[in-house]
């Protein structure tokens, strides 16, 4: 039957690299799909065009053809020779993904919270009719956005098969480690310290202290040039 994995956490945390980690290590077996949603919006269906466009070929085929062929117009794939509604868009997104199903098939939803309105509706349709079938999802959602979305109609319809995997920040010495791998060479102790507190627990926010501070050259402690918040090192970094 049908499971999930939901990774949630802040902005900055993780969710993205864990989220890219386990999609690229699943089972050949099971064909995997993946979307990212934007934060700046998406004309309607991309995310669902993302997800299908690499088997679009191979399925749609063996769908009814009046849901191909809406279908194939929704996604601008072939001009419109029947009318497309609601009804054969989701019959035909159903049918697409219960056809994946025989095989097994993962739908990889990166930032879910930004995924277009008109493709979230038929994901979460999709959550519905196709719980009982081998339909697994992978979903990096932001913390605030858990109790909305496909977040929300996942837990309801699949719970207790879904898997709740809530990141949190890193500790000193994680974060520590992190900076000196990715910008080697010496630090002093105490601007790195100073990096790491900042940070806050965020590897992103300290991955970006640490690039400005090392472009700066004030990593040794010799001339600190440590910006004082996220903002100053991102418009520093922007600004060179």
């Amino acid at each position: 039957g049908a499971a999930a994995a939901v990774i949630t956490g802040a902005p900055g945390i993780g969710k993205t690299t864990v989220w890219r980690a386990a999609a690229d290590t699943l089972s050949s077996s099971a064909v995997v799909l993946r979307t990212t949603g934007l934060q700046a919006g998406q004309a309607g269906l991309a995310n669902l065009a993302d997800l299908v466009e690499p088997v679009a070929d191979a399925v749609l085929p063996r769908l009814a053809p009046p849901q191909a062929d809406a279908f194939r117009a929704a996604l601008g794939l072939a001009a419109a020779d029947v009318p497309v509604t609601a009804a054969l868009l989701e019959r035909a997104t159903v049918g697409i993904l219960r056809t994946l199903a025989e095989d097994g098939v993962v739908l990889a939803v990166d930032d879910e919270q930004w995924v277009d309105p008109d493709s979230l509706r038929l994901l979460e349709c999709a959550v519905v009719r196709l719980k009982d079938m081998a339909v697994r999802w992978l979903v990096a959602v932001r913390s605030d956005h858990t109790g909305r979305g496909l977040a929300q109609v996942l837990d309801h319809e699949l719970s207790p098969a879904v898997a709740r995997v809530d990141l949190a920040g890193l500790d000193d010495a994680a974060l520590s480690e992190l900076v000196m791998d990715r910008f080697p060479g010496r630090w002093s102790p105490g601007v790195l310290h100073q990096v790491v507190a900042l940070a806050a627990g965020s590897p992103y926010a300290a991955l970006e202290l640490a690039r400005e501070t090392a472009a700066l050259g004030g990593r040794d402690g010799t001339a600190v040039h440590l910006p004082a918040t996220l903002a100053d090192s991102l418009r520093s970094r922007l600004g060179r």
